[in-house]
């Protein structure tokens, strides 16, 4: 999915303003290009949403990216399914150990419809923390065993 905002973008880029200390990090922010004319069903959801991302400059690795959804998005002139304006994801990476980034919490909320009238409300939230390398040649019977601790 992140290939097709490149394509089909418009990009502001501007210091991170309100990083509380030198974090060395750049927050974009990016719109729809009216210009582009999206080829997928992805491609049309990722047109109509506008957000940031947030890119560590020394590791040129992407911290964090938000989206919404400017306008309602229609699937068979809205007769398969329409996602309404509004709907939003958030994704934050950390640096875990160094040049390692994993996701450490995510946020979905999507609403809509599907079908007809079947109702779309969609909402997902997961944080991740305490990571921790595990040996060389750890056995995954010994990961669970650890993790059981």
């Amino acid at each position: 999915m992140y290939h097709v905002v490149g394509s089909n973008g418009r990009y502001r880029p501007g210091r991170r303003p309100d990083a509380a200390s030198a974090d060395d990090t750049t927050r974009i922010a990016y719109r729809p290009n009216p210009e582009y004319t999206p080829k997928s069903f992805e491609e049309r959801v990722m047109h109509a949403m506008h957000g940031t991302v947030l890119v560590d400059e020394r590791e040129f690795r992407l911290h964090q990216l938000d989206g919404r959804l400017e306008k309602d998005v229609s699937f068979g002139m809205g007769l398969l399914a329409t996602l309404r304006s509004g709907s939003s994801f958030s994704t934050i990476r950390e640096e875990v150990a160094p040049s390692i980034w994993k996701v450490a919490k995510m946020q979905t909320r999507f609403d809509g419809r599907a079908i007809f009238f079947k109702t779309i409300n969609r909402q997902q939230q997961s944080e991740h923390s305490e990571f921790k390398a595990l040996p060389e040649g750890t056995t995954i019977t010994q990961a669970v065993e650890l993790l059981l601790q």
